[in-house]
């Protein structure tokens, strides 16, 4: 017993020396620079220091977390600043770091003063691949007062200044693809005429097509990291996310925005892809659709299983529900066709599973749970076979035997 006594107290001695020998530091993680051009008044400088040690900003004091990160708010004024972080000890050394900023404000929208289109922007960003009923947005600053035209015979029209935020010469439009276009790889001519007769004409940046018949419009999907997004957004993490899909999922192409696949999943959902998480198929390739063929439903010790038959790899989405607690996968692109569900008595946390045909191409699997909280799920495919594997709830649910996972 004196001799676990003694290792402790050698470890805690251990301890309180290793954390004392740790010398002052300052480490950023933003900025990545010292010297720093900015656009926006509100910047945030963060990083971390020692655990035991005192930071300050411009001799503020900043709150420090127990491992030692931080995070600042500035609100910069215009021109030239200059932030010093110093990280004290308690034995009186120290470390520093200088940041400097500058701040410009921006400029004021200047107005176009000659004959001329300044700028042009299409929505959606990038080069598009379009078919028969899709919108290409057209948005052009130019001298105000005159005519704008796609094509010599599509018009734009100047927004008042209400809807311009102030500022003159904003032409907007649509153009609506039409049955006829058969155009490809090209860009669209804009042509400015003013008061006076005379005209400019200019051209987008960004290149369209109509999707051609020619084309392949079949696709399947690679790699494990393959997923659908709801629309064109962006943030850090990326655009919204529908879910993750397994590979070799067949799937139908409709047009592309930049760097992005439009795919349809059923007669009324679509979604978008990142082209580099899928493959081109030759033309000729069938459509995604399957009929759907008996179901398992079974299990082991650690989980449950639903096997949907089908004949291909089609799209699916998933859901978890509460209240009660269930499961529901939509496939996109099958018909209904089970008359055969197969149900072991293994099964710990499923207790029911029924389908129902939601459209006349979505067809919809709801697994209900037997406990009101979800363990986890994932959704993949064995050959042709849907699998929703099903995590069974944990025999001992004391928090100690948990691990849990924190997303920064």
């Amino acid at each position: 017993m004196k001799l676990f006594i003694a290792c402790l107290s050698f470890l805690f001695c251990c301890n309180v020396y290793s954390q004392d020998s740790v010398k002052a530091f300052v480490r950023l993680v933003q900025p990545f620079k010292e010297t720093n051009t900015v656009k926006s008044s509100r910047q945030f400088i963060v990083g971390s220091t020692c655990k035991t040690c005192l930071l300050t900003i411009n001799a503020d004091t900043v709150k420090t977390y127990s491992t030692g990160a931080f995070a600042y708010e500035l609100n910069l004024v215009a021109g030239d600043s200059s932030f010093t972080i110093t990280a004290f000890k308690t034995d009186s050394t120290f470390a520093v770091k200088t940041l400097h900023y500058n701040y410009t404000l921006p400029k004021a929208p200047d107005t176009v003063k000659v004959l001329d289109i300044t700028s042009i922007q299409t929505f959606p960003e990038g080069n598009l691949i379009l078919q028969a009923g899709d919108r290409i947005k057209f948005r052009i600053k130019a001298l105000t007062g005159c005519k704008a035209t796609l094509w010599d015979n599509v018009p734009l029209y100047e927004m008042p200044l209400n809807q311009s935020k102030g500022i003159p010469g904003i032409y907007q439009g649509e153009y609506v693809i039409k049955e006829t276009d058969t155009f490809s790889l090209i860009t669209i001519p804009i042509k400015l005429t003013g008061s006076d007769e005379k005209s400019i004409t200019k051209e987008t940046k960004n290149i369209f097509s109509v999707l051609s018949p020619a084309s392949p419009d079949i696709a399947v999907t690679k790699g494990r990291l393959a997923h659908l997004e709801y629309g064109l957004g962006e943030d850090r993490l990326g655009g919204a996310k529908i879910g993750y899909i397994d590979s070799q999922v067949v799937l139908k192409i409709i047009g592309k925005v930049g760097s992005h696949y439009k795919v349809r999943l059923s007669k009324t959902r679509t979604a978008y892809i990142p082209d580099e998480l899928i493959e081109l198929m030759p033309k000729g390739t069938f459509t995604p659709a399957s009929l759907t063929d008996k179901w398992n439903v079974y299990g082991d010790e650690k989980y449950d299983y639903v096997r949907v038959g089908l004949f291909t790899r089609l799209p699916y989405q998933s859901f978890q529900l509460l209240d009660p607690a269930r499961i529901v996968v939509d496939i996109y692109g099958a018909t209904n066709n089970t008359n055969w569900i197969t149900q072991f008595q293994n099964v710990k946390e499923i207790k029911n599973v029924h389908y129902e045909q939601v459209e006349d191409d979505v067809f919809r699997v709801t697994i209900e749970l037997k406990h009101p909280q979800h363990w986890g799920h994932q959704v993949y495919y064995s050959g042709n076979n849907l699998m929703i594997k099903i995590k069974h709830q944990p025999e001992n649910l004391s928090l100690k035997n948990m691990t849990i996972a924190i997303f920064n």
